[in-house]
């Protein structure tokens, strides 16, 4: 990502109009979008960048996060499905993502439509430091050790799941088992790491992308990492794990109603 001259818009032209996506200091997240050729098909991938003012009036753009591809072309062959988690009725099933304002080919599978320009960053959240708080622990075999010793509790409480929380606090950022509680465990991503919540895992963000149907499509991603992060994981020889699985809902904006 190169320096932008004042006035000068984020988006190519074949992006959306810049939807700006506030979330801390003087940075701006807005949806892009590039077009690749492979197999003799266009492809049309989304992502989030990240402008960031700098002294002299210009600002410096960031890839931030990978979205993944939204379809764009009306020939079935060429179209997409992909797999989410419908929590309404608690299935999993393969739809089809478009933009509002494209046209759909007739597809074996659901076709949902997405407001782009409507896009919302929420809930961020540390990530990367938990993940490799969780990665030292499978590394040292500590479930072994620990499952027969921390059976779950009659209500299901997994203490297995609780010890692994409070050591990786102590590591991360030592505090109070109050302030672990009421801030850190919401602010982090171990209930994504240790699948205590679905809804709760370099930063993790929620992308919300709301449907013409009323109904919600969210993206659970973490941040990509800076270059220097990935010869550092490189070198390690660490793999990051899969993206989340996508969801789609209403429950959000029931919440907001």
């Amino acid at each position: 990502m190169g320096l932008l001259k004042p006035g000068e818009s984020a988006c190519g032209e074949d992006q959306v109009s810049c939807l700006s996506v506030p979330l801390s200091g003087q940075s701006r997240h807005v949806p892009a979008s590039t077009r690749r050729k492979k197999d003799g098909k266009e492809h049309r991938y989304w992502s989030v960048v990240e402008n960031r003012r700098v002294s002299g009036g210009g600002a410096v753009q960031r890839h931030v996060l990978y979205l993944g591809e939204i379809n764009d072309s009306q020939q079935a062959a060429w179209s997409e499905a992909i797999e989410v988690f419908d929590e309404d009725d608690q299935t999993t099933k393969q739809v089809a993502l478009f933009p509002e304002h494209r046209p759909a080919p007739v597809l074996d599978c659901d076709v949902i439509r997405i407001r782009i320009g409507e896009m919302r960053l929420c809930r961020p959240r540390q990530w990367g430091a938990c993940w490799l708080s969780c990665y030292l622990w499978d590394l040292l075999r500590l479930d072994e050790f620990w499952n027969g010793r921390l059976e779950p509790s009659r209500k299901g409480t997994s203490w297995l799941h609780v010890l692994k929380t409070l050591v990786s606090y102590q590591l991360i950022d030592p505090g109070s088992e109050w302030r672990l509680h009421r801030q850190w465990y919401d602010r982090s991503a171990m209930g994504d790491l240790l699948g205590c919540d679905a809804r709760l895992a370099q930063d993790n963000i929620d992308v919300h992308l709301p449907t013409t149907d009323g109904r919600q499509v969210i993206l659970s991603r973490y941040t990509e990492p800076e270059k220097d992060h990935q010869l550092l994981l490189q070198r390690l020889k660490f793999e990051l794990p899969a993206q989340p699985k996508p969801r789609i809902t209403t429950d959000d904006l029931k919440k907001s109603a």
